[in-house]
Order: structure tokens, then sequence, then C-alpha cells
């Protein structure tokens, strides 16, 4: 697996051609022994191979996306419900990969997620009148389980659910429902808790060692979409 790193360098350029030799100087454009010559700042992009962590991650993502793609080819749900399912995994991928990183959730990210969801809500309006009212009735209650509930936690608890996956939790509950929302929490809870005992015992953490819940919560989304399919 490679990933495309790009960096921003500056090059010597000689008028009519690459500058190969001549004195040294500063500022953008100087007298060498080759001639007229200026800097010129290039982005420099090279494929690189994916190692430890990356690499790991990277290819669950791949397995997990096809093992997905094949369900929902049998399962043979209808459109929107498929488009609801790949929306809400895309977002909590890219989360998982963020929060892995640089340990944030992107508001965007989210907000994206429920702005779409908006859409398909009116677009149930259109093609499933006679499941609308039920259908915005479980986000709402899936949203207020996801946002209210888990804020209410975070604060309780002195955050130890953070305000980003608050959020998640609201876009995946305004997709899902409250049963949905709630199977997710549970086994993306399952997951953290063995997660952290084994750390704990390999003594590669503490109990004020913080991990990232992004991929937890997209482990139990997956295994939530797969238990619901079979």
């Amino acid at each position: 697996m490679l990933r495309l790193d790009c960096q921003v360098k500056p090059r010597r350029i000689k008028f009519g051609g690459d500058y190969n030799g001549g004195s040294l100087c500063s500022g953008w454009n100087c007298r060498g022994a080759a001639g007229m010559w200026y800097w010129k700042k290039e982005a420099v992009c090279e494929f690189r191979p994916l190692k430890g962590k990356e690499a790991a991650l990277g290819g669950s993502a791949i397995l997990l996306s096809v093992f997905l793609s094949v369900i929902l080819e049998i399962r043979e749900w209808d459109l929107l419900l498929n488009i609801k399912i790949l929306v809400i995994y895309t977002a909590l991928l890219a989360a998982s990969v963020v929060d892995w990183k640089k340990r944030i959730i992107s508001n965007r990210l989210v907000a994206a997620a429920l702005i779409i969801r908006l859409i398909i809500l009116i677009m149930e309006f259109f093609l499933r009148k006679e499941t609308f009212l039920q259908s915005t009735a479980a986000s709402f209650w899936g949203l207020l389980f996801g946002f209210g509930f888990l804020f209410l936690v975070s604060i309780l608890s002195k955050r130890s659910i953070g305000f980003g996956d608050v959020k998640l939790f609201a876009a995946i509950g305004i997709y899902m429902g409250f049963w949905g929302t709630f199977n997710v929490l549970f086994y993306s809870l399952l997951y953290c808790a063995v997660v952290s005992i084994v750390l704990l015992a390999a003594k590669k953490a503490d109990r004020k060692t913080r991990i990232p819940f992004a991929p937890f919560i997209f482990a139990g989304y997956v295994t939530a979409v797969l238990l619901q399919a079979f």
C-alpha cells in the first residue's frame, strides 16, 4: 500500500535551462558563473509505502470496505438504505484516520454527514411517504440519544468521551435511530475496553493514557451493520 507525500521545495532555475553551477548568493535573482538564475518553488510528490500502524489501518479499511460491499449486494436492501449505510461508513472511516493521527474530529465531516441525511429525508418524503414519519421519528430519537445523552455523559464523566465523539454519535443517531446507535455504542465500548485491558496488561499504557475513540466507533458501526445483515 502506498501514500502520496508532497513537499514544496525551492529549485534554482537558469534562464533558458536548469542551473548547474556558479556562485551561491541570497535573494531571488543573482548572477553566477553560468549566467542569470532565480529561485522557483515547486511541489515535489512521491509515493511512499505505508508502514506499521498506517499499513494495518489501511489494509483493514480496504478489507472491510470490500466485505461491506459484498453484504450490500447480497442483502439487496433498497437504494436509500444503502446510501445511508455507505455515507456514515465513509464518514466514520475518515474520522478514524484523522482521530488516529491528529486526535481530532472534523466538524466539517460531521456537518457533511448531517446535510446528506437531510437531503435523504427530503428524498424519503417524496419516495417513501408511507414510512416518512416513522423514519423521521427514528432519526429524531437517534439524534437525541446520540447527542443529548452522550453529551450529558461527557459532562458528568469529565470528558471521558470527547465532544468530537459525541458529534460522531449525533451523526450515527440521525442515520441509524435509537437502537442502531445503542448497538454501535455498545460494541464501541466493548472493543475499547478489550484493547485498553490488553495495553494495560502489556504495560503499553497506563490509566492516564488517552487513546482515540473514533476507530472503535467505526469498528462498532461495522459490527452492528453486519449483525443486522445476517
